[in-house]
């Protein structure tokens, strides 16, 4: 979407060894893994990552049941490098 790799939330944040609680009321999630937290609400283009408020590249959005965010920033907001391989078409972490 808009040029991003959007994956579910959920999903990308577990395997990548984070705890994710979600309040469906009020549509927060968080992350957490070791030092950092990151907060995003559903539908929205801001997060907050350890503290800082971070402007999304796309906002977060439901489809098919789950939270799609951008790749790279869940990625990056637990501390992991993320490269894209135009030529392969593939995302490494």
């Amino acid at each position: 979407v808009d040029g991003r790799v959007l994956v579910p939330m959920r999903g990308i944040f577990e395997a990548m060894g984070a705890r994710v609680d979600y309040d469906q009321a009020g549509g927060t999630v968080v992350a957490s893994k070791g030092e950092h937290t990151t907060q995003l609400k559903v539908g929205s283009d801001k997060a907050t990552v350890d503290g800082r408020e971070i402007t999304l590249p796309t906002p977060m959005r439901p489809m098919n049941g789950s939270v799609m965010v951008p790749l790279r920033f869940v990625s990056e907001s637990l501390g992991a490098t993320v490269n894209y391989d135009a030529a392969m078409r593939r995302v490494d972490i």
